[in-house]
């Protein structure tokens, strides 16, 4: 909520909180300069990041591949659920129609970037009017938590330029595909908005607090955002955990910030989700129509399914997990997990097809098996105890880099020994610690042919 106060309100973003414990004082230009902590903290986790996604080519692509999966994922699943008695379309956030229809829009999109007209994209203008894209990435930094000034003729945004476009491909995609799918009076959010983003709709209804409600309310912007940080994790400012707000909460976090969510939606215990509600019709004490906001029951995914099947199986018999009773969030729940089982399947057939025995080995098989492991949001379990089984990025890949160093200073360079390569012990390791030299080492692990035809 304090976070919601400071950008909603003040219009302000919360500032990560340093240490007040400096390591380093300075004068520069008769200034006192100063190096907390935290801050140091803080440039090595950036550096993990430049390292692991600068110009990465292939994981870049891969992680773009995940996203659209897990965005047709979510719309096969509401094409279901759409299709099933007992399930009102006013229940699910999208289907597999309006995802296409998003696709169209997304292209658009593309070609007025292209030729310069980028504001005249009616998918951009309503991106920047509901504030939808993302802007707490692990990439994403601020100038106030840098060491030095940033160069303002160098934007090292440009060098994460394979994830963002695939972050921004997916979010884009997801916002329109939502605005098709619901409704304000006759019309669809999407045609309730001209290209400008101006309100052009039909809706007029009364609320509780006597208040007339026509655009778009806080509420549903808000469901929107929640529904994308439920499919792809939490990665807006004004959705940071209280771990985040300290170096080292962010160390923990880096490259996981989709766990909390993940642990959230697979076993939360049932509750009524107002992030996710909608609009419903009552009678005030005059007799009245108004319309009050009402939460949907949610519950999480291995809960529901471990309750619905104590129930077919009679171990345990509870009414409220009978399908004609479940509320529909729930079934929803169960038609995820079925999208997610059959996908997952067809996902390791494919790689036992393609790769057999030697996906072990194989750098493609290895992100093919991640690529189908990610898929599951966490139904995979032993792919989340692997990821929970590493504290921090940092820790491990400064081990690495050190311990690196000091062989090729040590090893290599005092003592003159060489790898089978020619190369100085630890120099691979340590090239994989900068950011430039671990772009192309990646690039050429997946494209490096050996002498049976198949990548090193």
């Amino acid at each position: 909520m304090e976070d919601q106060i400071y950008l909603h309100v003040l219009d302000i973003k919360k500032p990560t909180k340093w240490s007040r414990k400096n390591v380093i004082t300075f004068k520069y230009k008769n200034k006192d300069h100063s190096v907390s902590v935290d801050k140091i903290m803080k440039i090595l986790k950036s550096w993990v990041s430049y390292s692991s996604m600068w110009l990465k080519l292939i994981p870049g692509t891969f992680n773009a591949t995940l996203i659209f999966i897990m965005n047709a994922k979510e719309a096969v699943k509401g094409s279901i659920s759409k299709r099933t008695h007992g399930i009102n379309p006013e229940d699910i956030d999208f289907s597999i129609s309006d995802l296409v229809k998003a696709q169209a829009d997304y292209a658009d999109f593309i070609w007025k970037s292209i030729i310069g007209k980028k504001e005249e994209s009616k998918l951009w203008q309503m991106a920047k009017k509901l504030d939808y894209l993302p802007d707490n990435y692990d990439y994403a930094m601020r100038k106030n938590e840098l060491l030095g000034v940033k160069n303002k003729l160098i934007d090292t945004a440009n060098l994460y330029l394979f994830h963002s476009i695939g972050e921004e491909y997916g979010n884009l995609v997801l916002m329109s595909a939502q605005l098709r799918h619901y409704q304000m009076g006759s019309k669809s959010v999407w045609d309730s908005y001209d290209n400008k983003g101006n309100y052009i709709g039909d809706r007029s209804m009364m609320l509780a607090d006597e208040t007339e409600l026509t655009e778009l309310s806080a509420l549903e912007i808000h469901k929107f955002k929640r529904v994308s940080s439920r499919i792809h994790g939490a990665y807006r400012q004004d959705e940071r955990t209280a771990l985040e707000l300290t170096a080292l909460g962010q160390w923990a976090l880096q490259f996981k910030k989709y766990l909390p969510n993940v642990l959230e939606n697979l076993g939360q215990s049932k509750y009524e989700d107002m992030s996710i509600g909608s609009y419903v019709k009552k009678q005030n004490q005059y007799g009245e129509d108004v319309y009050t906001w009402m939460g949907r029951i949610n519950e999480g995914r291995a809960r529901v399914l471990a309750s619905w099947l104590l129930n077919v199986t009679k171990l345990r018999t509870n009414p409220e997990y009978d399908w004609s009773t479940m509320p529909p969030e729930q079934r929803q729940q169960l038609y995820d997990l079925m999208v997610t089982g059959s996908l997952y399947g067809a996902m390791l057939t494919a790689n036992f097809l393609i790769w057999g025995d030697d996906d072990d080995e194989d750098p493609w098989a290895k992100r093919m098996q991640r690529l189908a492991d990610d898929s599951t949001q966490g139904v995979a379990f032993w792919d989340i105890l692997s990821s929970l089984q590493t504290q921090t990025t940092v820790l491990p890949r400064l081990y690495k880099t050190s311990a690196a160093l000091q062989d090729i200073l040590f090893d290599g360079v005092l003592m003159g020994r060489r790898t089978n390569r020619g190369d100085l012990p630890g120099l691979e390791v340590f090239d994989n610690a900068l950011p430039i030299f671990t772009s192309l080492e990646d690039l050429e692990k997946y494209i490096e042919i050996n002498d049976t035809g198949r990548s090193k």
